[in-house]
């Protein structure tokens, strides 16, 4: 007799005035049963009305009874043989009394049967569960009830379940996937896009920060250190200009709060209630930072490593060649260094190289590379000067170091000799023929690598 078509759940509207409690879970079902009643005067044509809400087609999940919640044995019944009627339920639209009661019959059930008539409660070919209607003794069938009024009751119980039933499902997809989020070693949260308030963080994050319950707090308030307004280095503002893009913001942050490391990647996702809102997820890259650092930087000095200097230089060449544009390799190696070892001891001698690789760094571009290349052996690498300008930087530095040794009247002169080799953007070169020329060139002389024939 229901129709359970969409157009028809949303006609059955009508019937029930707080028809906003289908979507208030705070409300019992039993409150929904009161509301149709007022409505439809459910009780003048109807005793009781049983719902059975399913698990599956075999298990019953819940039942629900109105207007007397205590379970009467036919109730009773309904509940233990829920799954044989949902097997019938799966090939018809209803029961009827007669066949109802064959059925209980079947089952063991020889008392007096009250007339009653069973609806599944189905939408979209999934089975929510049934709903049984007795008749009131004063009825004499369900004529008197009429048809509008039927299938408005069966739609609307039909309604409260499927949206009771989404309402479940939510609920177990969202802490499941909590559960995956809080066990994932990146750290995760959501903040309000207007407010700065954050809307959830997983627990991963929470312990590192060391925060119980941030949800509701303004984001820079909790995470960052003396803050008094949002973030300047923010990236929302950014990703605000182009919210349909989809796009994602990378960037590093060294936080004031924890002094850690983290790339950072944010967007802007929809949440749950349909509002654009803040991701940021971020991964604590301090530890291969420091490895990386280690790995390519030498200890004492802080200039690269042979290693990695070789490779940028490697780079270099072939951008170089690539983009038309020259350089200038400079290799010095420290004057005296076995000396000072000798006379001060170790410890002095490594304050030289120190004081001497400080020095040339200051006099170094962004784009210019510099490391060790051996114990006293060092290549510089000007991408940014003429050949000119990088005769007055080395000038300048030796100047510095033996005023600097005369202030501190240290019983040596830190110094270099050092060699230069222009590389020209034509020159068929390679990074052995670069360091090899380079060597030669240590006595003050200047060579030029020319173009192999």
């Amino acid at each position: 007799m229901a129709d359970y078509s969409t157009d028809n759940l949303k006609q059955s509207q009508q019937f029930l005035q707080a028809y906003d409690k289908l979507y208030s879970f705070k409300n019992t079902f039993y409150d929904l049963l009161a509301s149709l009643e007022k409505t439809l005067g459910l009780t003048e044509y109807l005793s009781h009305i049983s719902v059975i809400q399913l698990r599956n087609e075999k298990h019953f999940q819940a039942a629900f009874h109105y207007p007397n919640e205590a379970l009467s044995q036919q109730q009773s019944l309904l509940s233990h043989k829920a799954h044989l009627i949902a097997k019938k339920l799966k090939l018809k639209t209803e029961i009827n009394c007669k066949d109802f009661s064959h059925i209980l019959t079947e089952c063991g059930y020889n008392d007096n049967i009250r007339p009653t008539t069973v609806y599944p409660l189905r939408f979209d070919d999934y089975l929510y569960g049934f709903a049984a209607l007795e008749l009131n003794e004063k009825a004499i069938n369900f004529q008197q009830f009429s048809t509008n009024s039927l299938t408005a009751v069966v739609n609307i119980l039909c309604a409260y379940f499927v949206k009771k039933h989404a309402f479940e499902q939510t609920a177990l997809q969202q802490k499941v996937y909590t559960s995956i989020i809080n066990g994932m070693n990146n750290l995760i949260y959501v903040t309000d896009i207007h407010t700065n308030k954050i809307l959830f963080m997983n627990q991963t994050m929470k312990d590192r920060f060391a925060l119980k319950a941030p949800e509701g707090k303004i984001c820079w308030q909790v995470l960052q250190q003396n803050m008094s307004q949002r973030c300047n280095f923010c990236p929302v503002s950014k990703l605000l200009r182009d919210p349909s893009s989809n796009k994602t913001i990378h960037w590093e942050e060294v936080n004031s709060k924890t002094g850690r490391i983290y790339e950072n990647h944010d967007s802007l996702i929809n949440w749950f209630d349909g509002s654009i809102v803040h991701l940021q997820q971020s991964i604590d890259i301090t530890d291969s930072k420091k490895a990386f650092h280690d790995a390519c930087f030498d200890e004492l000095t802080n200039t690269l490593t042979r290693r990695a200097g070789k490779e940028l230089l490697e780079k270099l060449i072939k951008a170089a060649h690539q983009n038309c544009h020259g350089f200038i390799t400079c290799m010095f190696d420290i004057n005296s260094l076995k000396q000072v070892n000798d006379n001060y001891g170790h410890s002095e001698g490594d304050k030289l190289i120190i004081t001497i690789c400080q020095t040339v760094k200051k006099y170094l571009g962004s784009g210019d590379i510099f490391f060790r290349l051996s114990g006293d052996e060092f290549i510089v690498v000007f991408t940014e000067h003429s050949l000119q300008n990088v005769k007055e930087i080395l000038q300048k530095v030796l100047i510095e170091l033996k005023n600097s040794a005369q202030k501190n009247a240290l019983p040596y002169e830190p110094s270099f000799t050092y060699g230069l080799l222009e590389i020209q953007s034509t020159s068929n070169y390679s990074l052995t023929d670069i360091l090899n020329r380079v060597d030669e060139t240590r006595c003050g002389e200047l060579k030029k690598l020319l173009p192999y024939k």
